[in-house]
Formats: structure tokens, sequence, C-alpha cells
């Protein structure tokens, strides 16, 4: 395998492991907001007071 081929792959890896690494928490925090908006959602509406 040539050097150029092995140094193409190392930097596709690199890459690939930095949006690996960004992509984490991202995805950790999509699901940490879904569940609190699920809480959110079950919590029944109360009722707007009518002004007397």
């Amino acid at each position: 395998m040539s050097l150029k081929k092995i140094n193409t792959l190392l930097a596709a890896a690199f890459i690939l492991f930095i949006l690996g690494l960004t992509a984490t928490p991202m995805v950790v925090n999509g699901l940490l907001i879904m569940r609190v908006t699920r809480k959110v959602a079950a919590v029944p509406a109360r009722p707007v007071p009518q002004p007397a």
C-alpha cells in the first residue's frame, strides 16, 4: 500500500473520529430534550382563568 493511500485513509479516519465526537453529545442532548418535552406534554394543561 502506498504512503499516499495510507495518508488518505488516516485523514478520513481522523475526520470521522472528530465528527463522531461532535455528533455524540448532540444526539445525547436531543434525547434529553425529547424526554423533557414528553414530560411537559404529559402534564395536563391548566384551564385559563376567565376574568370576572
